[in-house]
């Protein structure tokens, strides 16, 4: 018979997080090395620690090298049964990421697919109109709007009410307005949280952001919301983050991805 605990952890609903890097790059030449995205983890973070759907989902991540066999990877995925599959979107990975979507969904029918990142921000409504299998998109930093999506059960009443989405309503495009200015003293350290275990024996390249946004307005860039605005990361968990990576003998290249330190 089981237990009220293990009653709790068969009932939730499996979510992967699928994001791919570009092998080799950092360091130069070592493909073995494991990029640690840190769009697939705050997003992880950030949803794993709001009690509402941590008490619905359980969230896994795949972080994979663009060159990885579409089937295995789609093979992958499925494994987990999952109900929502959520990538992370660059130019790089946008070939890998639609074949193993055609792949998953010949499997799971009915999974949603849920999207954000640079590649698809800015062209949110023309990205859906040109593939179908796709059912939102998140437009611009993703942490409390992509907990929303979780939590809406793809409601449109809720989804109406979420800002800066686009999703399908009845075949029809929908895209929202509104502002969205995350605060990022609410999203969770992944490396103080353990969503990335450093010490699990692979070699690592890992990713450090202070701030996001830029004071710019390059007419040549997409960075940063189009207001110039700064968002800084608390100070004394970026310190504790420096002090756990740097002595991690597993981390073999360390990324500082802001726009201008």
């Amino acid at each position: 018979m089981l237990s009220d605990h293990t009653k709790v952890a068969t009932s939730r609903k499996n979510v992967v997080l699928v994001g791919g890097y570009l092998p080799g790059i950092y360091p130069p030449g070592q493909d073995d090395v494991v990029s640690r995205l840190l769009s697939t983890a705050f997003l992880k973070a950030s949803a794993d620690a709001d009690p509402e759907v941590a008490a619905k989902y359980d969230i896994h991540i795949m972080d994979v090298p663009t060159t990885s066999d579409p089937t295995e990877i789609s093979k992958r995925i499925c494994g987990f049964k999952p109900v929502i599959v959520a990538y992370s979107m660059y130019m790089w990975n946008y070939d890998i990421t639609v074949q193993t979507l055609e792949k998953i969904k010949q499997s799971i029918p009915e999974i949603r697919v849920i999207m954000g990142g640079p590649l698809v921000s800015y062209t949110s409504k023309e990205f859906l109109r040109d593939h179908p299998l796709v059912d939102a998109i998140v437009c611009g930093s993703g942490e409390s709007r992509f907990r929303e999506l979780l939590k809406s059960d793809f409601q449109e009443d809720v989804l109406s009410r979420i800002p800066r989405i686009t999703y399908r309503n009845n075949g029809e495009i929908i895209h929202t307005q509104g502002e969205v200015k995350e605060d990022l003293t609410q999203i969770p350290s992944p490396y103080q949280n353990k969503v990335y275990n450093l010490e699990d024996g692979q070699r690592h390249t890992v990713f450090v952001e202070t701030y996001r946004g830029c004071p710019f307005e390059c007419g040549y860039c997409i960075w940063g919301e189009p207001d110039g605005s700064l968002y800084k990361f608390p100070l004394d968990q970026l310190l504790k983050d420096i002090e756990i990576i740097y002595n991690s003998p597993n981390v073999e290249t360390v990324i500082f991805a802001d726009a201008c330190l």
